[in-house]
């Protein structure tokens, strides 16, 4: 039996990965993508700056 979970840190947050999701050239949705985080505010540059 497999048993699959989530990682956690050891403050309790979950953790994310720390490699890109893979690119692809012949990407069709990707205009679609950008105008989606644009209308929603999304884009890194649509956010505060984070604090260090």
């Amino acid at each position: 039996m497999l048993c699959f979970s989530t990682k956690e840190s050891p403050l309790g947050k979950a953790t994310e990965s720390a490699h890109p999701a893979r690119f692809s050239p012949d990407d069709k949705f990707s205009r679609q993508r950008v105008l989606l985080k644009k209308r929603f505010g999304l884009l890194p540059t649509q956010k505060p700056p984070q604090k260090y």
